[in-house]
């Protein structure tokens, strides 16, 4: 019922004391009325179990904190946005196993109720989501490791280590000599970066061995996540079964580390021998990993978004012949 009268709502809860679910968008401002006017003395907490912040003022800190102490069992939360302190009174949450965040402004303070309840966390969705960094992905894999289904969603990326293109002007040189040699230090300059990049990933892969594997995680879908973050997470999800990958346009020249090779070391780590559906929509990745899924995924059936790879028309109708000849047959997206 979408209009019903606050009292009507105050006194459901009020009257069904055992009540868990109550799905209505005005259910923030019963539950502040019942708390000023002092409308619970002999109740006890409520039971209950979802709450859904539709609107900000459903997600403002002080009608959360409102929410938190008079729901203490909560097991889903779904908020439109958050605050600057908005992570504070979720953290006094215990019970919590599905977190959903439609628009994260930032990611301060995140760790603190992951601490608090991401043993319990089942599923956790990040969308429309500002200054994601590596750390937040650590927090991640660190707190929350009975996740089933993972989603994060950035609006930006922070730079990976790339060399700046004005650092690396090759100039006239003031004669062909010169502009040889701006190419050779040109040359040399990628190399080393590239060598750095190299060690960086490996040394990421080795520090993170130590942290368990995300083991439960069945669904993982991303959009623009950077290099780092992917390192820290998907290598170490043996079980999962859905892979989502989406980059924009915008968002592809500062996550062009998204390459084979990244992928490679990936592939050492983890088989996907679970792994039954691939979506990737990325222009910075070729055949090399489509063909290592196609060889090694024994359970795979699905890739979407093929054309968007980095992959010629003679290597796309290969890559699609070849999925179609493997058994179990792999339906491929052209």
């Amino acid at each position: 019922m979408e209009n019903i009268f606050l009292r009507c709502l105050v006194v459901l809860i009020l009257h069904f004391p055992d009540l868990k679910v109550l799905d209505h968008d005005k259910v923030h401002e019963a539950l502040l009325l019942m708390e000023r006017t002092e409308m619970m003395p002999d109740l006890g907490p409520l039971q209950l179990t979802s709450y859904h912040g539709r609107t900000a003022e459903g997600c403002a800190t002080n009608e959360l904190e409102i929410v938190q102490k008079l729901c203490p069992n909560l097991e889903l939360v779904h908020l439109c946005t958050t605050f600057e302190d908005t992570f504070i009174p979720l953290a006094r949450l215990r019970k919590v196993q599905s977190l959903i965040l439609d628009r994260v402004a930032s990611l301060e303070n995140f760790d603190i109720p992951l601490m608090a309840f991401g043993t319990k966390l089942v599923k956790l969705e990040l969308k429309a989501c500002n200054n994601f960094h590596s750390g937040t992905a650590l927090h991640i894999r660190k707190f929350c490791p009975n996740l089933k289904y993972l989603s994060l969603e950035i609006d930006t990326t922070a730079p990976n280590s790339q060399a700046n293109p004005d650092n690396l002007a090759l100039g006239d040189g003031g004669n062909n000599n010169g502009g040889q040699q701006n190419i050779w230090a040109l040359q040399n300059q990628v190399d080393d970066l590239q060598t750095k990049l190299n060690k960086l990933q490996v040394t990421m892969l080795s520090v993170m061995d130590k942290y368990g594997p995300m083991a439960d995680l069945e669904v993982f879908q991303v959009r623009n996540l950077s290099m780092g973050s992917i390192l820290i997470l998907l290598p170490f999800m043996p079980n999962v079964r859905v892979l989502a990958f989406k980059y924009t346009q915008q968002a592809e020249d500062s996550a062009s580390n998204i390459t084979d090779d990244l992928f490679r070391k990936i592939f050492k780590k983890n088989e996907f021998k679970v792994l039954e559906e691939v979506s990737l929509w990325s222009g910075t990745v070729g055949a090399t990993t489509a063909d290592w899924f196609i060889n090694n995924a024994p359970k795979l059936r699905k890739i979407h978004g093929l054309t968007r790879w980095d992959v010629s028309d003679e290597e796309r109708m290969r890559i699609w012949r070849d999925g179609r000849n493997r058994e179990p047959e792999i339906e491929i997206e052209l």
